[in-house]
């Protein structure tokens, strides 16, 4: 007789067999499994996209996209399975660091974590008006607006209401403190939601990000 074990927290299960998407078991970091009535994806997470306004404020300052990408992806953690993978809602200043770009595109509606529907899919969300504003944070509460940084609820964004980039307003691509940022509010469903205005002093100003799921083949 083979001996069986079960170790804590490395996914293994049954003989020490590896539990995997579509075994039939909903597994660690795994939400469903397909084809569970066509709500499943190949990837065992519920066929919809999240995403989240952040608890806290940021300096525009982050490193460069890729440190902005880790804070919403260690954000997303807290809230969701490590399979829904989260960058943040930036452009930079290279043609092909736009945020529309940086997110993907899907049929898949956008959900705030109250559940509520923040768009029907990426062309939706890109058409300068949204269902719900998105000020639901990583926490499940609702952000409170605070105007004492560059007079508006803020997000930094760099980025259009159709995700593509206000050049020269990136905060120098998220990495130098003396100049200045497109910034978005998150109280907002029309455009503005993304494009509200400037804001200098990205090393020292602070505003909130948006995190947003993106697309995963």
């Amino acid at each position: 007789m083979r001996r069986q074990e079960r170790h804590g927290g490395d996914g293994c299960e049954n003989e020490c067999t590896l539990a995997k998407c579509g075994d039939g078991k909903i597994g660690t970091n795994e939400e469903c499994e397909p084809p569970a009535l066509g709500v499943c994806s190949s990837r065992c997470t519920f066929a919809l996209q999240r995403l989240f306004v952040t608890f806290d404020k940021y300096a525009g300052v982050q490193g460069g996209l890729a440190g902005a990408d880790l804070l919403c992806r260690t954000l997303g953690r807290t809230k969701y399975t490590r399979k829904r993978e989260f960058v943040a809602w930036l452009s930079g200043d290279a043609p092909l660091e736009t945020a529309a770009m940086r997110i993907g595109s899907t049929e898949n509606a956008y959900l705030l974590p109250s559940e509520n529907v923040v768009a029907l899919n990426t062309a939706d969300l890109l058409d300068g008006s949204l269902l719900k504003p998105i000020d639901e944070t990583e926490q499940g509460t609702q952000a409170k607006p605070d105007t004492s940084n560059c007079s508006m609820a803020g997000v930094w964004t760099g980025t259009k209401s159709d995700g593509t980039s206000t050049a020269g307003a990136t905060c120098g691509g998220w990495a130098e403190q003396r100049v200045m940022g497109t910034v978005g509010n998150f109280t907002a469903t029309d455009g503005g939601w993304t494009n509200e205005g400037t804001c200098g002093k990205c090393g020292s100003e602070t505003q909130r990000f948006y995190c947003i799921e993106k697309v995963v083949p």
